[in-house]
C-alpha cells in the first residue's frame, strides 16, 4: 500500500468511527430525556434527526475542509516523490529501528528491489552492506541517530543479485515535534569516482616504480626547501630510512653548503627561473660529502611557484673519470718531459763523449790520451747507466697499474725485512734509526707489487731525511671500518712542502732534490690495483698512510 492511499483510508475510517460516535451520545442523551422527562416518541425521533442532520452538516463541512487538506499533502507529496526521483543521488528513508520506509526511483534501480520489496518493512538494512562493513553501519545509524553524524562515510553497497558498488552516504535524523522519528540517507554511487581515482593511483603507482628504478635521485620540495617526496634511491644514496621524508626534511639536511643552496631556491622562486642545472657538494645521514649535479624546475600554478621538482645525479664517478683524465694528460706531459729532457740528456752525453773517444783513437796514444780515453768511456758508461735507470723506471711505472699475474699471501715483515737488508749500508751511513712493529700481517698480493710499494717508500725515507737524527718508523694500524690492511710509513725529515702535496703522486712530479718523480707514482698505482689508496700529510715529517686490500676483496 503506498503512502499516498494509508492517510486517505485512515481519514474515511476516522470520519465513520466520529459520527458514530457522535450518534451513539446523542440517541443516549435523547433516551435519557425520553425516560426520564416523560418526552413522546415523536419529539425523542425529531431530536435524533435534529441532531443527525447538523453532525452531518458539521462532517460534511470537516470532510471538505480535511480533503482540500489532504490534496495539498497529497500534491505535496507527489511533488516530493518527483523530485526525488529527479536527483542523481538514491535516497533512502527508514524509522528508528532501521526498516525502510521510503526509497526514491535512483535507490530502486540500483539496489534492484522494487518499491513494495523496499517500503515492505522486511528488508534488513544490514543485507545492504557486506558482512565486514556491518558493524561500522550500526555505529554510525546510532551516531546518525543521536544527531552527532557528519559528513560521509564510505560502505561497499551490496545489490540484490550480491554485486557491488562503492557509495558515498550523507546521512541526517528525520524530526517531527522535536523527536527523531527516523533517518534520511543520500548515497552517491562513486563507481566512475572509484575508477578514475583506480587510474590516477595506477598511473602514479607505475610513475613512482619508474621513479623507484632510476639511477639518480628525483625530489619534490615547496619553495621553503621542505621535501615532499623522493624515490627510492634517495634513501640509499643519502642513507636515510624510508620514513625520514614523512618525519619532515629540509634542503639543509643534504647539502654540505646550505646557504648557498637555500639562496639558489630563493632566487629560483623570487625571479621564477623556470630551471636551473648546476653542480653542488651533497651530504649524506653520516656526514660524508660527495660531488652531485641537480636539475630542477620550477613548479607553478596559475603563474605562482609553489614548488620544485628536479633530479640529483650523483657524479662522483664522473669527478674520478676527470680527474684520471686530468692524470693521464699530466703523465703524457711527464712522458713526453721525461723523453725529451730526462732521457735526452744521458743519450747526449754518451754521443759526446763517443764523438770524443772516436776523435782520440786517431792520435797516437800516450798517457794524457789514455786518461782521456778512460775519463770518455766513463762517462758513456755513466750516461748508459742512467739511461737505463730511467727506462727501467718508466717501464716499471707502466707495469705498476696492471693486474697481477699471481697473488699469494705474502709476509710483509719478511718484504719489508728484505728492503732493509738491501739498504742496510745507507742506513748505516747515514745513521737512520729504524723503528717498525714485529708483526705487520700477510696480504693476498702479488710479492713483487709489496715490495714495490714499501722499497719506494723506504727509499724516500731515507734520501730525503735531513735530519740530525734521522728515523724511519713503519707500522702496522687498526683496519677501518671497511676492513683492508692499513701501514703508516714516516719519517722524522723537512716533510713535504705544501705545493707538492697535491700533487705529490702525479707521476714525474719531483722536488729540487728529487730523482725521477716516478717512484710514489708506483706506489699510488699498486694501492688502487688492490682497492686501496695511499694519503700523504705532514706531521713532524713526510707521512704515507697506506691501505690495501686483499686481491679480489674488492
Amino acid at each position: 500500500m503506498s503512502k499516498t492511499t494509508r492517510p486517505q483510508r485512515l481519514y474515511v475510517w476516522s470520519l465513520i468511527a466520529i459520527f458514530v460516535a457522535a450518534e451513539l451520545c446523542l440517541i443516549g442523551i435523547d433516551l435519557y430525556y425520553l425516560i426520564a422527562k416523560d418526552e413522546t416518541l415523536a419529539s425523542f425521533f425529531a431530536d435524533v434527526a435534529l441532531t443527525t442532520s447538523i453532525i452531518l452538516v458539521l462532517l460534511l463541512l470537516g470532510h471538505l475542509a480535511m480533503r482540500r487538506v489532504l490534496a495539498g499533502l497529497v500534491e505535496s507529496e507527489r511533488r516530493f516523490r518527483e523530485l526525488a526521483d529527479q536527483l542523481p543521488q538514491a535516497v533512502v528513508e527508514s524509522d528508528t529501528r532501521g526498516n525502510i520506509t521510503y526509497a526514491n526511483r535512483l535507490a530502486l534501480e540500483w539496489f534492484g528491489y522494487n518499491r513494495q520489496d523496499m517500503e515492505s518493512g522486511r528488508l534488513d538494512p544490514l543485507s545492504f552492506v557486506p558482512e565486514e562493513e556491518r558493524e561500522k553501519m550500526v555505529e554510525n545509524f546510532k551516531r546518525a541517530r543521536a544527531g552527532t553524524l557528519s559528513g560521509t562515510r564510505s560502505y561497499t553497497a551490496m545489490r540484490k543479485d550480491g554485486s557491488a558498488f562503492p557509495v558515498l552516504v550523507a546521512s541526517s535524523p528525520i524530526v517531527r515535534d522535536g523527536k527523531v522519528v527516523g533517518l534520511r540517507g543520500v548515497l552517491s554511487d562513486v563507481t566512475e569516482q572509484k575508477q578514475v581515482e583506480d587510474r590516477v593511483r595506477a598511473s602514479e603507482r607505475k610513475y613512482r616504480e619508474l621513479a623507484d628504478s632510476l639511477p639518480q635521485v628525483v625530489f619534490e620540495m615547496d619553495t621553503d626547501g621542505n621535501i615532499s617526496y623522493t624515490n627510492a634511491n634517495a634513501f640509499t644514496i643519502f642513507g636515510y630510512d624510508d620514513d625520514a621524508v614523512a618525519r619532515g626534511m629540509n634542503v639543509r639536511d643534504v647539502m654540505a653548503d646550505p646557504v648557498t643552496a637555500m639562496k639558489d631556491i630563493g632566487l629560483m622562486v623570487r625571479f621564477k627561473v623556470p630551471e636551473i642545472h648546476r653542480e653542488y657538494v651533497a651530504r649524506r645521514r653520516d656526514g660524508s660529502t660527495f660531488p652531485v649535479v641537480i636539475s630542477a624546475r620550477l613548479v607553478l600554478e596559475e603563474g605562482e611557484p609553489v614548488g620544485i621538482r628536479g633530479i640529483v645525479t650523483d657524479i662522483t664517478e664522473q669527478k674520478r673519470r676527470e680527474q684520471e683524465y686530468e692524470r693521464a694528460n699530466a703523465e703524457l706531459l711527464g712522458y713526453a718531459h721525461t723523453v725529451s729532457h730526462d732521457l735526452k740528456n744521458p743519450l747526449h752525453d754518451v754521443t759526446m763523449a763517443a764523438y770524443t773517444f772516436e776523435q782520440l783513437l786517431e792520435r797516437p796514444l800516450s798517457a794524457e790520451i789514455q786518461v782521456f780515453m778512460d775519463e770518455t768511456l766513463a762517462a758513456m758508461k755513466s750516461g748508459l747507466e742512467r739511461a737505463n735507470h730511467l727506462i727501467d723506471d718508466l717501464l716499471m711505472l707502466a707495469e705498476s697499474g696492471q693486474v697481477p699475474k699471481e697473488v699469494i699471501p705474502v709476509d710483509v715483515s719478511e718484504k719489508v725485512d728484505e728492503i732493509l737488508a738491501e739498504r742496510s749500508n745507507e742506513l748505516e751511513i747515514r745513521g737512520v734509526t729504524v723503528r717498525r712493529d714485529e708483526e705487520l700481517g700477510s696480504i693476498v698480493a702479488s710479492p713483487t707489487h709489496i715490495y714495490q710499494v714499501f722499497s719506494n717508500l723506504i727509499k724516500n725515507a731515507i734520501v730525503y731525511n735531513d735530519s740530525v737524527e734521522p728515523v724511519l718508523e713503519i707500522k702496522a694500524l687498526e683496519p677501518g671500518d671497511s676492513g683492508g690492511h692499513r701501514f703508516l710509513v714516516r719519517d722524522n725529515g723537512p716533510g713535504i712542502t705544501p705545493d707538492l702535496l697535491d700533487s705529490i703522486f702525479v707521476p714525474f712530479t719531483r722536488g729540487e732534490a728529487g730523482d725521477t718523480g716516478i717512484g710514489l707514482s708506483i706506489v699510488e698505482k699498486i694501492t688502487r690495483v688492490y682497492g686501496g689508496e695511499v694519503t700523504v700529510f705532514n706531521d713532524g715529517g713526510a707521512c704515507f698512510e697506506l691501505l690495501l686490500y686483499d686481491w679480489g676483496q674488492t
